[in-house]
C-alpha cells in the first residue's frame, strides 16, 4: 500500500496531475481572457470603424459582465453537478466561437448583443476551476496551482499585445485588423474545449490514467475528492449568512475593478505617450513578465509560509503606488513613471486574484461549501468588470488638460486617483477580514465535523492543526 508519509511517491504523484492538469487548464483560461479584453487592444481600430465614443467603448467592455456575473453561479452548480471535464470542455467550444464573432460587428448594438453572449458563455470558468483545485490539491499546494493559473493573464498580456501589434494595422481579404484578431484569438479556443473535454478528469477517483494505488493516495490526501457533496438550499443559507461572504466579496470587486481597468486600458494609456497604436500593444507585454515573476515569488511564499494576509497588504500598496506613479506619469507626460507604475499596478493587483482565491478556499472543508462560497464570491467580485470601465469611460469624457496634452486625449487622472483609493480599501477590508476569519473558521469547521459521517471532534482535531491537512487555517 502506498502511504502518503512516502515523500518521493507523493512528489512523482503531485508532478504526475500537475503534468495533466495545470498545462490544460491554463491554456483554456488563457483564451478565455484573450477574448474576454482583446477589446482593449483593438479599441481605436474598431472605435474608428463602428463610431464608438468613450461612452460606448465602456459600454461594450462593462456590458460583457452583465451576463457573465448573472450565470456564475448556475454554471458553477453545473460543474458539480456534471463534473469539470463536461463544462469546461462546453464553455470554451462555446465562447471561442462567440468570441470570434466580434469580428462581425458593425455598430454598438451588434457588439454589445456579441458581448453579452459572449459573458454568458464565459460564465462560471474561473470559480468551477477553484473548485476542481480543490478536489486535486492541498491547501499548501493550491495557492501556487492557482498562481500557475493565474499565468493565464500573464500569458494572455504578452499574446495578446503581440497579436496587436502584429495584426491591428494589417487588413487583409476584405477585413480589418480588428477582424482577424478577434478571429486568431476564438477559434483555438473551440479546439481547445475539445482538448479539455478529452484530457481532464473531475476527480482523482474517475480517472484512467492514475494507478490504484495513487487513486488511493489521492483518498488519504483528500477525502472529499472521493465523493462531491450535493449543494441544498442549506448551503446557500449558511453561505449568505457568513459575514465573510460579503467581505470577500467587496474586496474580490475591488481587485477586478482594478484588474479589468488595467486590461481594458493599458494599451490607451501607453498610446497617450505618444505611441503608435501597435506600439502600444507591443509595449504592453513586458508589463506582464514583471507581474509574472512578482506572482511566483509571492505565490510561493504564501503557500510555503502559510501566511496568505500579509501578501495580500503588500500587492494593496503595491497597486496603490503603481497607480500613483501613473497619475504623476499621465499628469506631466512622463514615460517613465507611467510605465513603471503599469507595472506594479498590474502585478499588485493581478497577484492579488489567486491570493484572495486561496485565502477564500483554504478553510472551507466541504466540496458544497466550496462551489457555492467561491461561486457567490466571483459572481459579486466580477462586477469590478462593469465598473473599473464605467469609471474611465465616463471620467474620460473630460479633456482638459494643464500639462499641454492633445486636446482629443481622454483625461484619465481622476479614474487614476480612484484606483489609487480602490488599492487602500482592499488594504483595509483584508484587516477587517483577517480579524473575522477566525470565528467564520471555526463555525465552518465545526459544521463540517458535525456532517462528516460520523467523524468526531476529537477525530478531526489533529487535522485542524496540521498545516498540510486540507482544514489548515491560513492567515
Amino acid at each position: 500500500m502506498l502511504l502518503v508519509s512516502e515523500p518521493e511517491a507523493l512528489r512523482r504523484y503531485i508532478r504526475r496531475i500537475d503534468k495533466r492538469n495545470i498545462p490544460v487548464l491554463i491554456a483554456c483560461y488563457t483564451f478565455a481572457l484573450l477574448d474576454r479584453a482583446n477589446l482593449g487592444a483593438v479599441k481605436e481600430a474598431i472605435s474608428n470603424d463602428i463610431n464608438l465614443t468613450e461612452e460606448g467603448y465602456a459600454l461594450a467592455s462593462g456590458i460583457f459582465f452583465a451576463t457573465y456575473i448573472s450565470f456564475s453561479v448556475p454554471a458553477n452548480l453545473l460543474v458539480q453537478r456534471h463534473g469539470a471535464r463536461r463544462v469546461l470542455g462546453a464553455m470554451m467550444f462555446l465562447f471561442g466561437g462567440v468570441g470570434a464573432c466580434q469580428a462581425l460587428a458593425t455598430n454598438l448594438t451588434t457588439l454589445v448583443v456579441i458581448r453579452l453572449l459572449l459573458g454568458l458563455t464565459e460564465a462560471g470558468v474561473y470559480p468551477a476551476v477553484a473548485f476542481f483545485l480543490t478536489l486535486w490539491y492541498k491547501p499548501d499546494e493550491r495557492g501556487q496551482r492557482l498562481g500557475y493559473f493565474q499565468f493565464a493573464q500573464i500569458i494572455a498580456g504578452i499574446t495578446g499585445g503581440l497579436i496587436g501589434y502584429a495584426l491591428i494595422e494589417r487588413d487583409w481579404a476584405g477585413l480589418a485588423g480588428w477582424q482577424w484578431l478577434f478571429i486568431v484569438e476564438g477559434v483555438p479556443a473551440v479546439v481547445l474545449g475539445c482538448v479539455a473535454f478529452c484530457v481532464l478528469a473531475d476527480t482523482p477517483a474517475t480517472t484512467t490514467w492514475l494507478s490504484a494505488r495513487e487513486r488511493a493516495l489521492a483518498a488519504k490526501r483528500i477525502p472529499s475528492a472521493r465523493t462531491v457533496d450535493p449543494v441544498t438550499p442549506r448551503t446557500f443559507k449558511k453561505v449568505l449568512h457568513d459575514k465573510s461572504t460579503y467581505l470577500f466579496a467587496l474586496m474580490f470587486l475591488c481587485i477586478t475593478t482594478m484588474t479589468y481597468q488595467l486590461s481594458f486600458y493599458t494599451p490607451t494609456i501607453i498610446r497617450q505617450l505618444g505611441y503608435s497604436l501597435a506600439v502600444a500593444n507591443l509595449l504592453s507585454a513586458p508589463i506582464q513578465i514583471v507581474f509574472g515573476l512578482l506572482m511566483f515569488f509571492v505565490m510561493r511564499w504564501s503557500d510555503r509560509s502559510g501566511q496568505r494576509f500579509p501578501c495580500i497588504q503588500l500587492c494593496a500598496s503595491l497597486a496603490a503606488l503603481g497607480f500613483g506613479l501613473v497619475l504623476v506619469g499621465d499628469n506631466w507626460s512622463n514615460m517613465p513613471a507611467s510605465y513603471i507604475g503599469l507595472c506594479l499596478a498590474t502585478s499588485g493587483a493581478g497577484t492579488l486574484i489567486p491570493l484572495t482565491m486561496a485565502w477564500l478556499t483554504d478553510t472551507l472543508v466541504v466540496s458544497s461549501d466550496v462551489a457555492v462560497y467561491t461561486a457567490v464570491v466571483v459572481s459579486i467580485g466580477n462586477l469590478g468588470g462593469i465598473v473599473g470601465p464605467q469609471i474611465y469611460g465616463i471620467v474620460g469624457q473630460n479633456k482638459q488638460y494643464s500639462n499641454g496634452a492633445d486636446a482629443d486625449t481622454a483625461d484619465y487622472r481622476i479614474a487614476h486617483t480612484t484606483m489609487i483609493g480602490v488599492a487602500v480599501l482592499v488594504f483595509l477590508l483584508s484587516s477587517v477580514i483577517a480579524c473575522t476569519k477566525v470565528e467564520s473558521t471555526d463555525a465552518r469547521q465545526r459544521d463540517a465535523v458535525n456532517t462528516n459521517g460520523g467523524v468526531t471532534a476529537s477525530e478531526t482535531q489533529p487535522l485542524l492543526l496540521s498545516k498540510g491537512s486540507s482544514t489548515y487555517q491560513y492567515h
